[in-house]
């Protein structure tokens, strides 16, 4: 356990220290966002630093799964957990190109519900098949999540609503898996 917490304490620093770094690079490099009609900044800002975030999680894996080949931590793994982590990586990829070349929103759309349509042999959905019919819930699930990603992307741009967001998140999410 002493493990684990020594490694989000470092992703922690590490992540400070990365979105610093990554600023610092995109003014210099000019990857900024302009303002547009319906923006919160006035002036240009830096764009895609959310990169770093997958940069994070990837390492946190990875540190994970050292500590647990080296047997000192214990660690179940979900089902089909390799899913999850792909299509995270693949859609946070996207968002990225995104904040740089503009994707149709139809187009990432469809690709957000491919996406999240193969992750759904991770959930575990007995408790409410006995309610409500199977490709019901599959269907809200689904629309769900694709709502959670596009809520995510939209409040991305608003300075302390996406981190508030996103912690209200985790606890539901915790709350109901």
């Amino acid at each position: 356990m002493v493990y684990l917490i020594f490694l989000i304490l470092g992703l922690f620093i590490l992540g400070y220290i990365l979105m610093d770094l990554y600023l610092k690079i995109s003014l210099k490099i000019k990857l900024l966002d302009e303002p547009k009609k319906f923006s919160m900044h006035m002036s240009a800002t830096p764009t895609g630093s959310g990169i770093i975030f997958v940069i994070l999680y990837i390492i946190f894996i990875a540190g994970i799964r050292i500590l647990e080949l080296n047997s000192l931590i214990e660690y179940t793994y979900p089902n089909r957990f390799y899913l999850l982590n792909f299509f995270i990586i693949v859609i946070s990829l996207m968002s990225f190109w995104d904040d740089f070349k503009n994707i149709h929103p139809n187009i990432r759309f469809f690709f957000q519900i491919i996406f999240v349509s193969f992750s759904l042999p991770l959930i575990d959905v007995e408790i409410l098949n006995n309610y409500i019919p199977l490709k019901l819930i599959l269907f809200i699930i689904v629309l769900y999540w694709v709502y959670q990603i596009n809520c995510i992307n939209f409040i991305d741009g608003l300075d302390g609503f996406l981190a508030t967001y996103s912690i209200f998140f985790f606890f539901n999410f915790l709350f109901y898996f």
